[in-house]
């Protein structure tokens, strides 16, 4: 044998081709004699590209609604799921009604900022879920910001929501940042005449991971489109006036039909803010509420009450037929303090606390405790001092939340804006 040939490394040849997250493909050849060749062809070659690649690019994904299957392993598990998905309803087939779903003509939607607070978070929580499971006839689309894994961990474990809910999340895969929450939405499932078309999420301009929501449902055969975000906090103005840009601009609602947008605004009625919103949207509590509809009975930033959660619709056969606040009364909790979550003490519902009430004490407070309010619609600058309602005694009972929340009914009562159904 030739001394050239022993010196020769004899090994298999094999081809491996790996895809990279860029889209391209890296294949890599090694021939009998150990040479490797690399070629490097773009993920366009193939025809084709991932799609997580496409969604990171835009900035839009599809978001598969999750069901509860009670036939999945040893318990039940929260599934992925297309079954009653665009058809009309009626979830995953296991035959669920409601004595009390809503008309072919009407839905109702709530929204509530739950406070990512850890005070009394299992508590709050709970009454919550008590509070929305008990409203009739049910909503048919919640809306929930601020929510944490661990809120979302006690909701999703409700018997309420496998029974009668679409998730749009259901283990926290869209809740981004250092300390992660985001917004949720819910859509009843066992509606004949209420069908769910999908779910989509956009990434918002932002420095705090924030994002909107969008369900697509069909409510007795006719199309609406509704969002949920929880726009910038703090001193954040041209932020937020970037965000309702983009939410407005046609991308993420599109034009025309019914269009419904449900937000923690993050800032007040007045606010330059509001000069985004444009004609063809109305704010629902301006056209039909009653009051002055504060929704945060003490803004820890301009230390008075503010009404920065908030409905618009820009509508043509839809009408808001209702808008009242929910989760006005107040709750005791007995035992002491848990952070994360309450393990000891029970709570009892206790008297009612009015929001007109808790506004007329947080006006008291503010005026005898606090600096004087900042201009109205204005937010509090860096290096200000910030006071916690709660911690100086705004409540004399624990709430769900800082906020109250929305519950809004529509009904279909025209065809088009000339024609009445």
């Amino acid at each position: 044998m030739d001394l050239g040939e022993l010196t020769k490394v004899h090994l298999k040849s094999v081809k491996t081709r790996v895809t990279k997250r860029d889209g391209s493909v890296l294949v890599e050849k090694r021939g009998g004699e150990g040479y490797i060749q690399e070629v490097v062809k773009e993920g366009d070659d193939f025809g084709w590209r991932p799609a997580f690649l496409e969604e990171q690019e835009s900035g839009v994904s599809k978001l598969v609604p999750r069901v509860w299957d009670g036939n999945v392993g040893l318990n039940g598990r929260w599934v992925a799921s297309n079954s009653g998905v665009g058809d009309g309803g009626g979830g995953d087939g296991d035959g669920l009604t409601s004595t009390s779903a809503p008309s072919s003509k009407t839905f109702r939607i709530v929204t509530y900022n739950v406070w990512f607070s850890s005070r009394h978070q299992q508590s709050r929580a709970n009454y919550l879920f008590n509070l929305l499971s008990s409203l009739s006839p049910p909503p048919s689309i919640i809306c929930l910001q601020e929510v944490t894994p661990q809120f979302l961990g006690w909701l999703r474990d409700s018997v309420w929501v496998k029974e009668f809910y679409f998730l749009s999340d259901s283990i926290g895969t869209t809740f981004k940042g250092s300390f992660a929450y985001g917004v949720l939405m819910m859509v009843r499932r066992d509606d004949p005449e209420l069908a769910l078309k999908g779910f989509k999420s956009y990434v918002l301009p932002s420095q705090m991971n924030r994002e909107v929501v969008v369900a697509e449902i069909d409510v007795g055969g006719r199309g609406v489109q509704i969002a949920t975000a929880h726009l910038e906090s703090l001193d954040a103005t041209r932020m937020r006036e970037e965000q309702l840009k983009y939410i407005l601009g046609g991308e993420v609602l599109g034009e025309g039909g019914e269009r419904l947008l449900v937000v923690d605004m993050n800032f007040d009625e007045g606010s330059q803010e509001e000069n985004e919103i444009k004609d063809g949207w109305i704010d629902v509590w301006k056209k039909i509420g009653k009051g002055d509809g504060c929704t945060m009975p003490m803004d820890d930033h301009v230390n008075r009450p503010t009404r920065i959660d908030r409905v618009f619709g820009n509508l043509t056969g839809l009408e808001p037929q209702v808008i009242e606040r929910v989760g006005l009364e107040g709750f005791e909790v007995n035992g002491e303090e848990k952070r994360g979550g309450e393990r000891g003490g029970e709570r009892t519902r206790s008297r009612s606390t009015s929001g007109e009430g808790l506004k007329e004490l947080a006006k008291d407070l503010a005026q005898k405790l606090l600096a004087p309010s900042s201009p109205k619609g204005s937010r509090k600058g860096k290096g200000q001092k910030k006071q916690d309602a709660f911690a100086v005694g705004v409540m004399e009972l624990e709430n769900i939340s800082d906020h109250f929340g929305l519950m809004c009914d529509f009904e279909f009562v025209h065809n088009n804006k000339d024609e009445k159904i």
